[in-house]
């Protein structure tokens, strides 16, 4: 039965007010020719052609799905009577009125009344969620790249959380945050590396898609596949100061999967020429926001749950600085990052020192070999040798990455959670990293070479028994 009953003789204009008012609250139920002594057959054919009416346009958004009708016997006389549920499009107004404060109407108990200028922006806001709050197009998501993120970082993972964290609605239902985070989610990150500084000759090219958290290590360990001495475990996490800087890159990326508009169906794009690397997001600055204010640190993110989520996974800080981490990365250089925006775009694009002009450019000896195109990406400087100190430096070995998670690079955080392994165990294996970390046996091999190398790690035994403990 509904929860509340509006009766009229006949049908008027507040019949009309009525029906919009029951969908914008809480539903209800009119009954028509109450007064009547009998209801005949032409007033009902009437009444229902109004009801048509209404339906079919007079009352906008369409309330075909809400709407239903029936002659009943009531009290010993046959009344029409309309059904109205609550609508999922609130407001509901009489078209040829508008959507005006005063003419938007609600139940307030047995009245119908105008909502009014603050009610209405209420109502509008309650009945469009954000992205993130709707319901995922996917009802059946797994998790198992999330899950494995969690683990590493000792979080809990149960329904309460995955409710606090937005993953589900008030109703039980996943929503689009939820779907991003999946291995269902469809949103694609589209790399290319290019022969040249032109977008011509394609060299290589990576298409990822699934859990945001997939694509954030697909894509990482694809550029560092472009290592041209991997042996010597250089990285593009490990730059020297005529390539990309490391900090740099790693926020452009990071930035474009957390705040890129996800609502349009469009990949992120990341070209590698030898000069530069540039990154495009779909997605202009969020609404109100301009490229000024986000260079001065203005944190609103598009997503907030999102954001949330990379900040639980030491991914990110919230802070808000990332573009200006971006700049800093490039301290002491020739060339300086670019960043450009518009409505439906927004472009970082991160110069080497090769994009600078070569005033001082010293001749080749004979017997060197020239750089091959992919050197950008990597510059072959002995472990030895001090970095030049027109980039930001390392941490020290003295002082491990741990304790600065907000200027990490991919492998500082690779190397932190492996430490962090050896925090709950004694010894670890190669293929222990593997699963843990969620990368290649090569990326897992690297890491530990470097850490070896820092003097973080030991080796216990060797070949099938090797295993590796704090140092």
């Amino acid at each position: 039965m509904a929860s509340e009953i509006a009766s009229f003789d006949t049908w008027t204009l507040d019949v009309v007010r009525t029906i919009t008012a029951f969908a914008n609250t809480d539903g209800g139920q009119i009954r028509l020719g109450v007064g009547r002594t009998t209801l005949d057959q032409k007033t009902t054919d009437e009444w229902l052609a109004k009801l048509h009416a209404v339906l079919m346009g007079e009352v906008k958004p369409t309330l075909i799905p809400f709407v239903s009708c029936r002659l009943e016997e009531i009290d010993h006389r046959m009344v029409l009577v309309i059904d109205v549920m609550r609508g999922t499009s609130r407001p509901y107004y009489i078209a040829e009125v508008g959507m005006w404060p005063d003419m938007v109407f609600v139940r307030d108990h047995a009245a119908t009344v105008p909502l009014g200028e603050v009610g209405l922006k209420a109502l509008i806001a309650e009945s469009n969620p954000s992205f993130e709050a709707q319901c995922a197009e996917n009802y059946e998501l797994t998790f198992d790249e999330l899950t494995k993120a969690v683990r590493r970082r000792h979080l809990a993972d149960d329904e309460r959380r995955r409710r606090d964290w937005g993953f589900v609605d008030q109703l039980g239902c996943s929503t689009r945050v939820a779907q991003l985070f999946s291995d269902q989610n469809t949103s694609v990150v589209r790399l290319t590396v290019f022969d040249g500084v032109t977008p011509e000759d394609v060299k290589a090219r990576l298409v990822s898609t699934g859990s945001l958290i997939r694509q954030w290590q697909q894509v990482t360990d694809f550029l560092e596949k472009f290592a041209p001495t991997p042996s010597a475990n250089e990285s593009l996490f490990l730059s020297a100061a005529d390539t990309v800087p490391a900090a740099a890159l790693r926020e452009a990326f990071l930035n474009a999967l957390m705040h890129r508009d996800y609502s349009v169906d469009a990949p992120i794009d990341i070209w590698v020429l030898q000069d530069r690397i540039v990154v495009t997001s779909p997605g202009g600055p969020k609404r109100g926001a301009q490229l000024d204010d986000m260079l001065l640190g203005l944190s609103s993110p598009r997503y907030p749950r999102v954001a949330q989520m990379f900040e639980r996974l030491g991914l990110a800080t919230g802070a808000g600085v990332g573009l200006n981490r971006i700049r800093l990365a490039y301290q002491g250089r020739q060339v300086r990052p670019e960043f450009k925006a518009t409505s439906h775009a927004f472009q970082v694009i991160l110069p080497n020192d090769h994009a600078a002009p070569k005033t001082d450019a010293k001749p080749v000896a004979n017997n060197q070999v020239e750089k091959p195109l992919v050197k950008p990406l990597v510059v072959n400087v002995p472990v030895s040798q001090p970095e030049p100190q027109t980039s930001l430096p390392m941490p020290s070995t003295q002082e491990p990455l741990v304790h600065h998670p907000e200027s990490m690079t991919m492998e500082d955080i690779k190397m932190r959670e492996i430490l962090a392994l050896l925090d709950t165990r004694e010894t670890i294996t190669r293929r222990e990293v593997d699963e843990a970390l969620g990368v290649s046996q090569s990326t897992a091999s690297n890491v530990i070479r470097r850490m070896l190398e820092l003097g973080l790690l030991r080796k216990i035994g060797s070949g099938r028994l090797l295993h590796y403990a704090k140092a």
